[in-house]
């Protein structure tokens, strides 16, 4: 009875790492491209035109390397210098009635001086077979002050 038990439990994990092995060579494509957003967002190792390539036709259209420069003067205006992104989750939206809807998103948090971080999340999509950048966004966080952090 232990050996069949052991089988069976055998072949359930065998076959639950067998579903997720094209998970994971999605979420690695797309952390790739998303990692080369946050270079052009964190420095100037990568350029617009190394990136764009990761993006959907749309988004070649409506976000041009005039508009990237734009978006990274409002960031440094808005939120300062960001120092670095860590990646922090993967998120596929998923609606109860139908079902994964083939976009997911990439979370990263970053650090823009003391007291100031960002967060910045990368949609993706498919588009013609191939997973493409279709948006992303980068917003300031403001941490509340903590409760009993009085001024002595």
């Amino acid at each position: 009875m232990k050996r069949v038990l052991v089988l069976v439990l055998t072949l359930l994990v065998i076959s639950a790492s067998c579903f997720a092995a094209d998970d994971v060579g999605q979420f690695a494509v797309e952390q790739k491209m998303a990692d080369a957003v946050v270079s052009a967002l964190t420095g100037n190792s990568v350029s617009y035109e190394q990136i764009s390539d990761s993006f959907t036709a749309n988004m070649k259209q409506s976000f041009t390397p005039s508009g990237f420069a734009n978006m990274k003067k409002q960031i440094k205006e808005r939120i300062g210098t960001i120092k670095n992104f860590n990646f922090v989750s993967f998120t596929r939206q998923y609606n109860l009635k139908n079902g994964y809807n083939n976009v997911d998103d990439l979370v990263y948090y970053g650090v823009a001086g003391k007291e100031k971080y960002a967060r910045l999340t990368v949609h993706f999509t498919e588009e013609n077979g191939a997973r493409r950048i279709s948006s992303f966004d980068v917003s300031p966080i403001n941490l509340a002050p903590q409760k009993g952090a009085a001024k002595k």
